[in-house]
């Protein structure tokens, strides 16, 4: 049984330490390796974390040879993040959030003072569920080119 995962995201700042930080955690950690998200401070430095297309095409290869899960994320028989189908993350002022990666839906499902958790998760997966039927499935949401509109719905729905 494995009681960590060590959980990373590859650019080209860090993509020639990557292969050493599993060779150092050997087979006592669950490694799971993700493509940058263009999200917060990664707009504005992506030309320094991402070269090029070489290296983003590089960089998708490592993931795929070095995450335990074969590629990024954990994702189901269904393609999706494992977040996307079962999870929720909550930020640590207990605000109900779509994934752990973004700040952007903190407070968008509640918060674990005036929602349950059953609730909460209920909201989120209908929301993701009908922005999927739209605007297609992506294995993760949050690097999903529709992310922004996925934004701008909850935060249409939350206000109703």
């Amino acid at each position: 049984i494995l009681n960590i995962a060590i959980n990373t995201t590859v650019s080209s700042v860090n993509e020639d330490e990557v292969a050493k930080i599993k060779e150092y955690w050997g087979d006592d950690v669950y490694f799971i390796c993700n493509p940058t998200a263009k999200l917060g401070n990664a707009v504005r430095n992506w030309n320094k974390l991402i070269t090029d297309d070489i290296s983003l095409q590089r960089q998708s290869e490592l993931i795929k040879k070095l995450s335990e899960t074969g590629g990024p994320l954990t994702l189901g028989s269904n393609g999706l993040c494992g977040y996307s189908e079962w999870g929720i993350s909550v930020s640590p002022s207990g605000e109900f959030m779509t994934c752990a990666y973004t700040t952007q839906t903190n407070g968008l499902f509640g918060n674990i003072k005036n929602t349950s958790l059953e609730e909460a998760f209920r909201y989120k997966h209908a929301m993701e569920s009908k922005h999927f039927q739209r605007y297609g499935v992506y294995p993760c949401l949050v690097r999903a080119d529709s992310f922004d509109i996925y934004i701008k719905e909850l935060r249409v729905s939350h206000k109703n």
